[in-house]
């Protein structure tokens, strides 16, 4: 399941280089943002954060509902095993090689953008090969056991026979996509550092909502459960390939950052202290991916339940990383927004904040609201297995609920980016889900026999809980403090302002240009 996108404060900082400050006060003066007044106007800075944010919205939203899509097709017309199936193999891709290539690229999401900001264009282009290079190491490591001996671990995990037969098989075609996907993410992270998201929006809306529902239709029903693996794959492919002749034929990204694919470049990428750093950023980035596993995680708890329950775990588990995307938007532009910000005005960094969280908040309570309100409409999207939708209806008022928590973790997570608190937030999430969350499900829903039940019962409790504790982490923070150290870090103790170049700003805020 793909549902977090990576967004360091130090890829915000990168955007943040100098121009003079007759720019900048200009700059304020169109946007009503005189730092030394405070001023704050909340439709403007909505404004330039939507702009920010749709873009990414769409790409994420677009590779996400490629899942989303293959398991109402294979439910609906493979039915209810074929759907068990489906659910496993694809949470053993996600858990494994998508969840390694996200944490290991967020060295890329940290270092393309500081090589950026230095103007080391060069650096960007090596920095993408390294990228190649480290994770089709690190997806070694996985994609063996996942080729050969995947149904023997399913049924040690407890999982039932004949899904695991499925997933088995399916996870063998998924895999086929994997260098595919490795190619994407690398060259989002390229363009993304240089502000160029629209390459990515063509090419994954194309692949997703025109190509991926004809290749459903057509494989599914001929092929079976492997079938969708081959679409899913397939729309993969073609998602890189109209990436790559769009830029092409349409070259968006600074030519001096691509020193084009040379024994020299290989040579340069694969220079030794440069590489362990990328690989210690990397470790870093996979570690804080641990509430993704835990969700994983569950799901194979609710693979030991049965087939049915896990069907039931399956709808939902496609649902949340869908409704998630809009709070995944928000949190985008907010890092971004408040990255420009921070370093000189704490007071309109502090307001866009609490801006953002009432927001979210309202807009998660309708969201949610409606979610329960059209529940069983929803669940005959992916069947119309009476036992199944009875399950759905039977969780649907926890799984509300989570949704809910789930945009307010959202906002959280970004303000504490933007603080440079990640670590601070790894710990308390890697501490809080592991070692209660988990035990508590494991306790409650296995040994006190619960079920599913129990499981979405825990859930949103535990996860409201966690929510308050990383509100404090950043509430109780130095906000002063960390907004100096982010300006005298990219622009020395005597400088008086955080400029932001013309340049940089233009591909997310076009429209700004014109004023």
């Amino acid at each position: 399941m793909m549902r977090r996108l990576s967004i360091t404060s130090e890829s915000v900082r990168s955007l943040e280089l100098g121009v003079d400050d007759k720019k900048i006060e200009e700059f304020d003066r169109k946007e009503g943002l005189e730092s030394e007044s405070h001023n704050f106007h909340l439709w403007e800075e909505m404004k330039l954060l939507l702009k920010i944010a749709a873009p990414a919205v769409v790409v994420q939203f677009s590779i996400t509902f490629i899942f989303p899509q293959t398991a109402s097709v294979v439910g609906r017309t493979l039915g209810t095993e074929a759907l068990a199936g489906f659910s496993l193999g694809s949470l053993v891709g996600n858990l494994t090689c998508v969840s390694i290539m996200t944490g290991a690229l967020t060295a890329a999401d940290i270092l393309m953008p500081r090589a950026w900001g230095a103007k080391n264009y060069e650096e960007m282009g090596i920095l993408a090969i390294r990228g190649v290079i480290i994770c089709s190491l690190f997806l070694v490591i996985p994609v063996i056991p996942l080729c050969t001996s995947m149904e023997w671990i399913f049924d040690r995990l407890g999982q039932d026979k004949d899904a695991s037969y499925l997933a088995s098989q399916w996870i063998r075609f998924f895999l086929i996509g994997v260098p595919s996907q490795l190619l994407i993410r690398v060259v989002q992270s390229f363009l993304n550092s240089q502000n160029q998201v629209y390459p990515m929006v063509f090419a994954s809306v194309v692949a997703s909502y025109a190509v991926h529902p004809i290749l459903l239709k057509t494989l599914v029903p001929t092929i079976g459960e492997n079938g969708s693996a081959i679409a899913i794959s397939s729309t993969q492919w073609l998602m890189a390939g109209l990436l790559f002749v769009y830029l092409r034929f349409r070259p968006v990204e600074k030519p001096e950052t691509w020193p084009s694919l040379s024994l020299a470049s290989l040579s340069k990428a694969l220079s030794p202290k440069p590489m362990l750093e990328f690989v210690s950023l990397s470790l870093g980035g996979v570690l804080t991916l641990s509430e993704w596993w835990l969700w994983e995680t569950v799901c194979f708890i609710v693979g030991t339940f049965g087939v049915v329950p896990l069907v039931v775990h399956t709808i939902a588990y496609n649902l949340v990383p869908l409704l998630f995307m809009p709070t995944l938007g928000m949190s985008i532009g907010l890092t971004v927004r408040m990255g420009h910000i921070i370093a000189y005005d704490i007071v309109k960094a502090k307001l866009l904040a609490i801006w953002c969280m009432l927001f979210t908040v309202v807009f998660g309570a309708i969201l949610s609201t409606s979610l329960y309100i059209f529940r069983v409409e929803i669940a005959m999207l992916f069947t119309d297995d009476i036992e199944v939708v009875e399950g759905c209806k039977a969780i649907w008022g926890k799984l509300s609920c989570y949704v809910f928590v789930l945009h307010i973790f959202g906002i959280n997570s970004a303000i504490l980016r933007v603080l440079g608190l990640q670590w601070r937030m790894a710990i308390i999430i890697f501490g809080f889900l592991w070692f209660v969350t988990l035990p508590s499900i494991i306790f409650f829903a296995v040994h006190r026999g619960g079920g599913l039940y129990a499981v979405w019962s825990i859930l949103p409790i535990f996860y409201t809980v966690m929510q308050v504790l990383l509100a404090f982490s950043y509430l109780t923070a130095d906000w002063e403090s960390i907004g100096k150290e982010i300006h005298d870090r990219a622009h020395g103790e005597q400088s008086q302002k955080v400029p932001t170049t013309e340049d940089e700003t233009k591909a997310l805020l076009p429209s700004e240009q014109k004023r």
